[in-house]
């Protein structure tokens, strides 16, 4: 999980950058945590929630269990 959590917690990562230019933001590290976000620490599901808000919005269904 450690690479996961890294890549997650870094603001700024390529493929991030290219899967939000493409609209594919379900395939994205960031969307596995808050779909186990159990598996994650708290600040790393923090900041998938931050980095995905702005696609999904604040009341998404996703972010039910990311609070």
């Amino acid at each position: 999980m450690g690479a996961v959590e890294y890549m997650v917690l870094n603001p700024n990562t390529e493929g991030f950058a290219r899967m939000q230019e493409a609209g594919l933001f379900d395939r994205t590290l960031e969307f596995v945590v808050l779909r186990h976000p159990s598996q994650f620490k708290p600040e790393v599901v923090a900041a998938a929630k931050k980095k995905l808000e702005p696609w999904l919005g604040p009341d998404n269904e996703y972010f039910a269990d990311a609070a």
